[in-house]
């Protein structure tokens, strides 16, 4: 049970995590401004849980520091890696089919609920 676990676990943190349109239209815009923030962007991550694990393995990837919030990964990748990233991510929009696409939302939801806790 235990091998399979962790043969599971390795295929699955290769796969990046299915984002929100919501939030790679957001990003999309925040490219165009000059004057994009942390904060700014903070306030459309805080309801993408896909986002922000994606955001944390990147930063955690090549890195010798722990990185344990998703700030912290903001500042490691720098802004201008983070606002191009999304376009590169799957969205959950996409996903044809509908039951794991509820399953993948319901997911979300039980992240930033117990994120926000």
């Amino acid at each position: 049970m235990r091998d399979n676990l962790s043969q599971w676990k390795k295929r699955i943190n290769q796969c990046p995590l299915p984002i929100l349109s919501s939030t790679a239209r957001f990003f999309s815009r925040q490219k165009a401004c000059p004057g994009a923030s942390i904060s700014g962007l903070w306030e459309c991550l805080q309801y993408d849980p896909g986002m922000c694990l994606n955001l944390l393995r990147a930063a955690g990837r090549s890195r010798k520091t722990k990185v344990t919030t998703v700030n912290h990964a903001i500042l490691l990748l720098g802004l201008p890696n983070i606002l191009r990233r999304p376009d590169k991510l799957p969205k959950i929009e996409e996903i044809k089919n509908p039951e794991i696409r509820f399953l993948m939302l319901n997911q979300f939801s039980n992240a930033f609920h117990a994120a926000t806790q």
